[in-house]
């Protein structure tokens, strides 16, 4: 496989990408990454996925782990890739599967998470409950989010952040991980005079 991806930075994603089963879907799937959104959103989708690989280890039980860490691998790589689109981009695909009226009043930044399980729906036909639940909340959280959600929740906040930061709270809980992204997100939005979504309010709620 011949990707952007250095080993010493990306060593467990390199590893089960080489050594999973469906090779040849997770190639399509860097493909489109690299296609569909500049090398500095590529790099943040990549350290993604590392973190997740991280907490899947961590926090999926040992049966679970083979069915469970391909939806958390699909989820992290394709989280964002809309997150570069253009706004007519995203309303043309909410007009397509009905949702305009639905997500069309939801704050701009807000967008990429909602079309990106379309987007992922029309280009690779992943219909898994899973993985559309961790992308479509990856952004706000959600009260009702499972762990696999989490681990993408908690795993794209720790990919923006400092590595000292990083290496701290990965021994944190995964709870307190998702309630540190909350609680950094309202004070974000809060000192921007901006509105905070109900979810993040009710998914922070159901944490503490």
């Amino acid at each position: 496989m011949t990707l952007s991806l250095d080993k010493k930075i990306f060593p467990e994603l390199l590893c089960f990408l080489d050594n999973h089963s469906d090779f040849d879907f997770f190639s399509e799937i860097i493909k489109h990454v690299e296609e569909n959104n500049s090398s500095h959103r590529a790099e943040h989708v990549y350290k993604t996925a590392e973190l997740a690989l991280f907490f899947a280890k961590t926090h999926i039980k040992k049966t679970e782990k083979k069915t469970l860490t391909p939806k958390i691998v699909t989820a992290s790589l394709l989280h964002d890739i809309t997150k570069e689109k253009k706004r007519s981009y995203h309303m043309t695909i909410f007009k397509k599967h009905g949702a305009l009226e639905k997500y069309g009043k939801l704050p701009f930044a807000l967008w990429h998470a909602k079309s990106a399980v379309f987007h992922i729906m029309d280009f690779f036909s992943i219909n898994d409950k899973d993985i559309l639940q961790a992308v479509s909340f990856h952004t706000t959280g959600n009260e009702n989010m499972n762990t696999l959600a989490k681990i993408v929740y908690a795993s794209d906040y720790l990919a923006s952040a400092e590595p000292s930061q990083v290496e701290k709270l990965k021994k944190e809980s995964l709870t307190d991980i998702c309630i540190e992204k909350c609680l950094f997100s309202i004070r974000k939005l809060i000192n921007q005079k901006k509105p905070v979504s109900g979810e993040t309010i009710n998914f922070y709620n159901s944490l503490v």
